[in-house]
């Protein structure tokens, strides 16, 4: 009897555990491993490869991001970076986010409104990690996740992404959030010079106090004249006196 007993409490322990390592996969991660936790995840097998293996990528709205490569944000700013599939859907999905140089990033990553239907926070992150997983296994084409920190900090970002039990991608992506350039103070335009008109000149007077050409040649025959009178003048007295 106490055989059978210890049989049973052994079967019902196995299938607690299984249950609840089944119900964690289905309902998010059932861990927050840095490295995508290469064995031991729960998927029973090694992962498949990057995302671009899967046909899967990352993206902030511009541009794909690309391990290997720095990207970088703006503090103060809500940041949308999104999971996409190409070809097939996934059904569950881990991003992990801490610090690069072991800096606390806690509460800087969380599940945007667009997709909180899907994800949720990961409850299996250390307090110095974001963590946002799935919600459920449905499948999914994208997913949405905000990260924001009003302060500059380096950041590791993990991306896991499964597909089925037994096929997950995992990359591992460099960001950083800086203050943006401070911004060039406006130039102050420059005081018009007034403009002084310039003074209307006065009309000069020229008096000449020379005679004129005509007034001299009247002057000429005047005093011709004169003497012409004085002339008869004398010679009539003279006939006078003879007489």
């Amino acid at each position: 009897f106490k055989s059978q007993y210890k049989m049973k409490l052994i079967i019902s322990f196995i299938l607690i555990s299984l249950f609840s390592n089944v119900l964690g996969r289905s309902t998010g991660a059932p861990h927050c491993s840095a490295g995508g936790q290469e064995t031991g995840n729960g998927h029973n097998a090694k992962r498949s490869g990057r995302l671009i293996g899967g046909d899967y990528f990352l993206s902030n709205g511009e541009q794909e991001l690309t391990s290997g490569s720095h990207f970088t944000l703006t503090t103060g700013v809500d940041h949308r970076i999104s999971l996409k599939a190409r070809g097939d859907d996934f059904k569950g999905f881990l991003f992990r986010l801490s610090g690069a140089n072991g800096e606390n990033a806690g509460g800087i990553m969380k599940i945007a409104p667009s997709s909180d239907s899907f994800g949720k926070a990961s409850s299996m992150c250390d307090d110095d990690v974001s963590g946002v997983t799935h919600s459920s296994s449905s499948l999914k084409d994208s997913i949405d996740v905000i990260i924001r920190n009003d302060d500059p900090i380096d950041l590791k970002l993990e991306v896991t992404v499964v597909k089925q039990k037994t096929t997950w991608y995992f990359e591992e992506f460099s960001l950083k959030i800086e203050a943006p350039p401070p911004t060039p103070p406006t130039p102050t335009p420059p005081t018009p010079t007034p403009v002084t008109s310039a003074p209307t000149p006065k009309p000069t007077i020229t008096v000449s106090l020379a005679p004129s050409e005509e007034a001299t040649s009247g002057a000429r025959s005047l005093t011709s004249f004169g003497m012409y009178v004085a002339i008869i003048s004398i010679f009539v007295l003279t006939m006078f006196s003879t007489v």
